[in-house]
């Protein structure tokens, strides 16, 4: 039953986890909440009244969450993605905000660079913070891998980011985002506004 999952985790968070236990804590109860109010709204409405409803932001870091989202695709799949974290400025730096969303937009970009044609490849990944003023970043992600990806082609209108899972995903939570695609060469750039 989904009510243990809330016993379970009241009961570990009083053991006061501290760092990525912690976090893995936050994130179980964020993905518990969510699983709780979809299963809440299926049944008591029709799939055609369903609607996304924004969930409740919780404090997270966003490199580790960007990490332990490679770790999890890296284990998961059977690709030969090499993937490189280049460290922020900001490693230990908590931002207020929804770290599903984020997971979920990075999986679906990473889930498109290994749908596509080519030998193993490298996907080099850099956060930067473009600019901090009071308590509101614009925080820069920039993805750079050595295939076509098609996905990412922007000005194709058969593979537009913005009709994929990441690209609502960053639309919702008021980001943007571009690309540029080469025979040999993608970059995917986007930007997401945190507290």
């Amino acid at each position: 039953p989904l009510n243990n999952f809330s016993f379970i985790i009241d009961y570990l968070m009083e053991k006061n986890p501290e760092g990525s236990q912690k976090e893995m804590l936050e994130t179980l109860i964020a993905s518990t909440t969510n699983m709780v109010e979809a299963v809440n709204d299926l049944t008591m409405k029709s799939a055609q009244e369903i609607s996304y409803v924004p969930r409740k932001d919780i404090k997270f870091n966003l490199f580790s969450a960007l990490s332990s989202t490679v770790e999890l695709f890296e284990a998961n799949t059977d690709n030969k993605l090499k993937f490189k974290l280049e460290e922020p400025d900001f490693p230990e730096k908590y931002f207020l905000g929804d770290p599903i969303t984020v997971k979920q937009i990075f999986l679906d970009l990473f889930n498109t660079i290994a749908s596509s044609e080519g030998s193993p490849s490298y996907v080099n990944i850099g956060l930067i913070e473009e600019s901090s003023i009071k308590n509101k970043s614009l925080v820069r992600v920039d993805i750079n891998t050595d295939l076509k990806v098609p996905g990412f082609n922007i000005s194709d209108s058969e593979n537009i980011p913005g009709d994929s899972m990441a690209g609502k995903l960053i639309s919702s939570v008021k980001g943007s985002y571009s690309s540029n695609v080469d025979s040999d060469h993608s970059v995917f750039t986007f930007t997401l506004p945190l507290q």
